[in-house]
Parts: structure tokens; sequence; C-alpha cells
């Protein structure tokens, strides 16, 4: 059975691939029928072409989304079943002392993050750092020792925001803001490059779950059911 991570991977990546070629065609067409410019010819060819391409688009949509939304809901559920490894009794103390003390500061908080190593007990930390208030507190403080289930499962909520504006847009979200930016404030029209192509699965995620690196193995362990929190 093909696991959760490879699934999203191998979906989203043929349905990056076939939309940029399906553009390059679309392209090509309407390049052809320049020289027909202000033509009948040219009025019905492109309204077809344009139709057939947004057509085609809509299809490829429907298709990966439904697969790579029901993939996400795979993720979720394998990161949910994670086995959770008990703080060791050195973490416990710690957390003790710190939800006793008054003026707790936020530096405190990154010190004890520093030194403890169950991802059972930066979970905790994490709680405590919120319930205190501590908002320039970085979220990855809390991911050493592989990520816990709830900042998985913080990113694959965010992930449904991105994965969407992914299937309905060949241009990243920044640029298009940038663009309606410019248009607003100047009246510049400013182009919108195509988004980048992924060839690997570290770069899937890296653009679609904000994850890289040793992230990038915690995240994938994570939803496909392997490791502990």
């Amino acid at each position: 059975m093909m696991r959760n991570s490879d699934l999203f991977f191998s979906v989203a990546k043929s349905f990056q691939d076939t939309r940029r070629s399906a553009w390059e065609a679309y392209q090509k067409r309407m390049s052809d029928l320049e020289p027909a410019r202000g033509s009948q010819l040219y009025a019905d060819e492109s309204q077809r072409t344009q139709a057939d391409f947004e057509n085609a688009c809509a299809a490829l949509r429907a298709e990966a989304g439904k697969t790579l939304f029901t993939a996400l809901e795979g993720m979720r559920t394998a990161n949910a079943r994670r086995g959770v490894t008990p703080p060791t009794p050195e973490d416990v103390a710690l957390l003790q002392v710190l939800k006793m003390r008054e003026n707790l500061t936020a530096d405190e908080i990154v010190q004890a993050a520093n030194s403890m190593t169950s991802p059972a007990a930066l979970e905790a930390l994490r709680e405590l750092n919120y319930t205190r208030g501590f908002v320039n507190v970085q979220a990855s403080t809390f991911d050493r020792g592989g990520m816990t289930i709830s900042s998985v499962d913080g990113r694959l909520t965010e992930a449904r925001r991105t994965v969407r504006d992914f299937l309905d847009h060949d241009t990243p979200l920044q640029a298009r803001l940038y663009q309606e930016h410019a248009m607003h404030l100047h009246g510049m029209e400013v182009e919108v490059p195509r988004r980048a192509l992924f060839e690997t699965k570290e770069a899937c995620f890296q653009q679609l779950f904000g994850v890289s690196g040793q992230r990038y193995s915690d995240f994938v362990d994570a939803v496909d059911g392997g490791g502990d929190a």
C-alpha cells in the first residue's frame, strides 16, 4: 500500500506537470493564431482555445483535488495515531518548576525547550508558553526531537488552504498579491511568474507544507504513521 506522503507527491507532481503542459500548448496555439488577430477566425479560435484550456484545467483540478485532500486526511489520521513516549523525569520536574513560576519569562521558556529531549514535554511546554502569552517565542522552538502531533496537525490544517491555492492557481500567491498591490497603489501592471516546478518530494513538501531538511524528514515520518510524539 502506498504511503500517504508518496501518494500526495505522486498526484501533486502529475497535476503540476500536466497543467503546465496544457498551459504551454495553450500559449503555443495562441501564438500561432496571432497573425490572424482582428479577424473572425482569430476571435472564434482564440475563444475556443481558451475554453478548451479552462475546461481541461477544471477537470484536472477536480480529479487531483479529490485525491490530494483524501491524502491529507490520511496524513492527519496517521499523525493522530502516533505513539506517545512519556517525558523523562527530568523534563517533568522542569515543567513543574516552570508552572510554579509567577514571573516566568520568554527566555526561560526557550532555555527549557533547548534542554528538553521528549516531544511530549515540548508539547506541554508549548501549551505553557501559550497560556503565559509569550507571542515572541518561535513555534519551531518546540519542534526539537521530532515534530509533535499538534505541530504536524497545524501544518496539515494550513496545507488545506495551500493545496487549494496550488490547485486553483499556477502562479505563486505572494506574486499575485504583489500584482494587486502594485495595480491598486500605482496602476502598474506587473507580470506574475508561473509557479516553480518541483521535481522531488522534499521540494514538493517545502512548497506546500513549508518543511525542509530535518523538519521534512520528521514531518514525513509523522504523516506516514511512524515515530513517537
